[in-house]
Order: C-alpha cells, then sequence, then structure tokens
C-alpha cells in the first residue's frame, strides 16, 4: 500500500511539473520572434483587359509548421483553374501579430504555369508587419 501511495504521489509530481513546462509557450502579444501561429493575409487588385474587369486575389497563409503559400484567384476565371498556389516556403517569427518574420522562398510558379524551385538570389528576407499590413514586392497584405 505504501509503494502504491509513492507511484501515486510521484505521477502526480511529474504530472505537476510537465504541465508548468507546457504552460510556459510564447506570448502572442510578442512582437515577431514568438511562437508560430496560423495567419492569413490578402492582397486584392482590380484590372481591365478586352472591356473586362479582373479581380486577383492574393492569399497568404502562415501555417504553424513554420511553411507559408502564397494562392492566386482571379475572378472572372476564364481558364477554370480556380485558385492555384503561385509560391511557397518557410518562415520564423509569428506572422499573427505586428513585428519582423523571416521567409524564405522554396517555390515559384514559372511562366509556363510549373511549380519549381526558387533559384533568385533573394530568396531570404526579413518582412515588416505593421499595424496588419505587411508589404511583399510591391503588394500591400491585410491580416485578416
Amino acid at each position: 500500500m505504501k509503494d502504491l501511495l509513492k507511484k501515486g504521489l510521484l505521477i502526480c509530481l511529474l504530472v505537476l511539473v510537465a504541465s508548468v513546462f507546457v504552460s510556459c509557450g510564447g506570448n502572442k502579444d510578442e512582437t515577431g520572434g514568438g511562437k508560430q501561429e496560423h495567419a492569413v493575409y490578402v492582397y486584392t487588385r482590380d484590372d481591365v483587359g478586352a472591356g473586362v474587369t479582373f479581380t486577383t486575389t492574393m492569399t497568404a497563409e502562415f501555417k504553424t509548421d513554420g511553411t507559408w503559400e502564397v494562392t492566386q484567384k482571379t475572378v472572372p476565371d476564364l481558364f477554370g483553374v480556380g485558385a492555384v498556389v503561385v509560391m511557397s516556403g518557410t518562415y520564423t517569427g509569428n506572422a499573427a501579430v505586428d513585428g519582423t518574420i523571416t521567409v524564405t522562398i522554396l517555390k515559384e510558379m514559372d511562366d509556363s504555369g510549373a511549380f519549381v524551385d526558387y533559384t533568385g538570389d533573394d530568396a531570404t528576407m526579413d518582412i515588416t508587419i505593421t499595424n496588419g499590413k505587411a508589404v511583399f514586392d510591391d503588394m500591400e497584405f491585410t491580416r485578416q
């Protein structure tokens, strides 16, 4: 009986210690370098061609596993392709709050529409998020 009591107390102590470590995660109010949280940013623009207004929406999704991707959707969708991934990679920092994140581009859509390895010399860059807005390649994305 004494051994059972000791084992029970030991298990309770281990659970208590483990819960202390688990609860010491990042603070959502931290800028930039905190834990990675899911975040979505959107950029929209209108273009006119052949008398038709085309609305292009770019959506940048930052995932909790440290990866991100940008999808593009144009309406009207004359070719029936829907939303397509045009770029993807990895990132560090917390895209869900204002601050600075570092992104690395790993893949991009080339001129033929194929998704290929990114070969540019500017693959890694810092992006500053201010008031829920981030500028990338001269496009201002807004956090949703």
